[in-house]
């Protein structure tokens, strides 16, 4: 069954990107997020893929940020995304 929404996990990734300045890896994203590097690293996929975030993959490790066109690519899905993490406290 295909989810329809964020899960807790996206949304804690997303209010890691949402607060930072600067490019991310996945491991900076996971200890902030307090989940696992692999369901950071899976989370920011599917945000890249949703057309959210961007990544930068000319460093040696990937790097993330929330992405300035979020808005214009995925309105619909950065609302729930939004409305999710405003129910969530600000992750670290």
């Amino acid at each position: 069954m295909k989810r329809k929404g964020p899960d807790i996990h996206q949304v804690r990734v997303f209010q890691c990107l949402s607060g930072a300045q600067q490019w991310q890896t996945a491991d900076e994203i996971a200890a902030a997020a307090a989940v696992p590097t692999r369901t950071a690293r899976l989370q920011l996929e599917r945000l890249v893929d949703l057309g959210l975030v961007d990544q930068d993959l000319e460093f040696h490790a990937h790097r993330y940020r929330l992405s300035s066109f979020a808005g214009k690519r995925n309105q619909t899905y950065l609302k729930l995304i939004q409305a999710a993490a405003s129910t969530l406290p600000a992750a670290n």
